[in-house]
């Protein structure tokens, strides 16, 4: 379905693109936040350089990865973001998160990525949050996954606060 966005918010599995175990890194913090947070699913690190994060095997790209993933969390260069969404799309991964930066916010270059990043979601129905963004989170219990480089996770219910603001969901 082209609107089912839940693939993002309570996706089975997890890709991690650009997971890695270089200390003060937003790869670290995401992957460690999904890994923490208790993901009732699948966790994979995808990291050419890496053979393990955090002590889990990691895998040098998408295709590698032996089973279906609902998710990719896209956190790799802007240039490179752009190839990896189109491998996202040739694995058939059906929602995608950028956080990566440098994009339509730097003007110039970036828009014609984030155009280019628009065509690749049209191309393979990808369903996407980004770029230069958070993350996205879900603390149902049945889910618990933290996929952004917040510190902190919010408690489980209808409405939650941080130090930062308030959100509320509706069911």
């Amino acid at each position: 379905m082209a609107n089912n966005i839940e693939y993002i918010i309570s996706p089975r599995s997890i890709a991690v693109v650009g997971a890695t175990n270089r200390p003060g890194s937003v790869g670290l913090a995401v992957f460690r936040n999904i890994l923490t947070a208790g993901f009732q699913g699948v966790l994979y690190p995808v990291n050419p350089k890496w053979k393990s994060v955090q002590s889990v095997k990691a895998y040098p790209k998408l295709m590698d990865i032996p089973d279906e993933v609902d998710l990719a969390v896209i956190i790799v260069p802007a240039e490179m973001a752009c190839s990896v969404l189109e491998e996202a799309g040739q694995k058939q991964v059906k929602g995608a998160i950028i956080v990566s930066a440098g994009f339509k916010e730097v003007g110039g270059h970036g828009v014609e990525l984030e155009n280019y990043v628009k065509e690749v979601i049209a191309k393979y129905g990808i369903r996407l949050v980004g770029p230069n963004c958070l993350g996205v989170i879900n603390n149902n219990e049945n889910v618990r996954m933290n996929a952004s480089f917040a510190t902190k996770m919010p408690k489980h219910g209808n409405i939650a606060e941080t130090e930062f603001s308030t959100w509320s969901f509706s069911s």
